[in-house]
């Protein structure tokens, strides 16, 4: 996965795919703090 992000040379594919990331990323962050908010951890 990471190397199509290498091998797509122009930098707009780039800079769409690691805001897609940093979108994932932060969508698994907020399940996580949803998952701990349920057991009153945070």
């Amino acid at each position: 996965m990471m190397i199509i992000g290498i091998m797509g040379c122009d930098d707009d594919g780039i800079a769409e795919q690691l805001e897609k990331k940093n979108e994932f990323l932060s969508s698994i962050a907020n399940l996580g703090k949803r998952f701990l908010n349920v057991f009153g951890i945070f």
